[in-house]
């Protein structure tokens, strides 16, 4: 399913695209996401890369995103600009509705 995987920042809103022949958009507010985290595995050291774990405030079962197999690099950066705008999200007092869950649609819709 990585193979076939996109995400960016737009906006507000983080928005992961993925799937090969079933496509799958998440799209995250970013006054939603609460932690970000670097995660790597032996394997993921060995070949240079690592995973980003987004924790979110979605209260359902499936609270948290992961953006898989990039390098490591990029996931720095990535890390960095997600807390940098979600700082400024929280810091213009952007309301974000409690319960709503995050949007996900078919991504050709």
């Amino acid at each position: 399913q990585w193979l076939a995987f996109r995400y960016r920042l737009e906006g507000d809103e983080l928005i992961i695209d993925s799937g090969v022949l079933s496509r799958r958009r998440r799209v995250i507010p970013l006054a939603r996401i609460q932690n970000v985290d670097l995660k790597r595995s032996a394997l993921e050291r060995l070949a240079g890369v690592a995973e980003l774990r987004l924790e979110t405030a979605s209260g359902g079962s499936d609270t948290e995103a992961g953006l898989a197999v990039l390098s490591l690099d990029e996931a720095h950066a990535l890390q960095a600009q997600l807390r940098e705008r979600r700082a400024r999200t929280a810091a213009a007092g952007t309301a974000v509705e409690d319960g709503a869950p995050d949007a996900e649609a078919p991504a050709g819709a």
